[in-house]
């Protein structure tokens, strides 16, 4: 489990984390989205021990991140922007030397080394310099690392970047069965946004520091205005009941799009059944008609933007 309480990181003036407060349970996958520049990569790194908060407290696994620095760091598994690659040592190699820093055994070393460059199809590699290796294939051998300990959290600061489609398939499972299986807590930073709707059980929107919202892409769906629509396919709609459909319609927004009809509202359930009685009314046939959510992309952006004209 991860836990923060007014966690905050300032560099000079500039605030990159800003008093957020943060519970992830153990099994649970959180996705942090945010432009660049939000404080995603901070906050992993403050989780990460890597760098020391100017204030608040976080805990790992029940252990302070500034007052049991090392054990946090022997429960957590890292991939961060910077690859940190030994780039003159082979693909094993670079998998054996972080093993034995995190003291793992001989015998569960060796084996566990198989088992992640087989399953990120590395093995045949293994006698390779990672200098010789493209972006992809790097990518894989440092998310074999970061499990090459078997830890309790995850912090991955955009872990499929790179990587071929076929390899982020295999990475999101790995991950799914890793926070479901084996109760590790996860901590993904990521600027794809189907990934993070696919993998994560909830998202945090960050922005100049402060987590904006937390929740399940469906809720966060409700944290916006006109969060829903209906989408009506029409026929042979004229230029005069074009004309209509913004009295009729209003003050709801649409948008016409070939021969659909777009209808944001702000409640599904009462609005549109008053909607398509409008534009029954108008004489416009509907062909179908179904509900329709914004891209998980819309709602972040519609969060971050609400939040600065606030």
């Amino acid at each position: 489990m991860i836990e923060t309480t007014q966690l905050s990181r300032h560099f000079g003036s500039k605030v990159a984390v800003d008093n957020v407060t943060l519970r992830v349970e153990s099994g649970k996958i959180l996705g942090l989205l945010g432009p660049n520049g939000a404080g995603k990569t901070t906050m992993l790194r403050l989780l990460a021990t890597l760098i020391k908060p100017s204030s608040g407290t976080a805990y790992v696994d029940g252990l302070s991140v500034t007052k049991e620095a090392e054990r946090v760091r022997s429960i957590v598994g890292v991939v961060s922007e910077n690859q940190a690659l030994y780039e003159n040592l082979t693909v094993y190699q670079n998998l054996d030397f972080s093993g034995k820093m995190y003291h793992v055994p001989s015998p569960t070393r060796t084996e566990r080394i198989r088992d992640l460059l087989e399953l990120f199809e590395l093995w045949d590699q293994r006698s390779n310099k990672v200098g010789t290796l493209s972006k992809g294939l790097k990518q894989r051998l440092v998310i074999s690392r970061a499990l090459v300990h078997d830890p309790k959290v995850l912090l991955l600061d955009e872990p499929t970047a790179n990587l071929d489609p076929q390899a982020s398939l295999k990475t999101r499972k790995l991950l799914l069965d890793q926070a479901r299986q084996d109760s590790k807590t996860v901590i993904i930073s990521t600027h794809n946004l189907r990934e993070a709707e696919k993998l994560c059980d909830e998202i945090a929107v960050m922005n100049c520091g402060k987590i904006l919202a937390k929740g399940e892409a469906f809720d966060l769906v409700r944290l916006v205005e006109n969060g829903e629509a209906i989408e009506l396919k029409v026929r042979n709609i004229s230029s005069a009941q074009m004309m209509g459909l913004e009295n009729a319609l209003h003050p709801n927004s649409f948008s016409i799009k070939g021969d659909v009809v777009t209808v944001s509202l702000g409640n599904y359930d009462s609005e549109a059944p008053k909607v398509i009685r409008r534009i029954v009314e108008l004489g416009i046939e509907i062909i179908e008609a179904r509900r329709s959510s914004p891209e998980l992309e819309e709602i972040i952006l519609r969060i971050i933007e609400e939040t600065e004209y606030a």
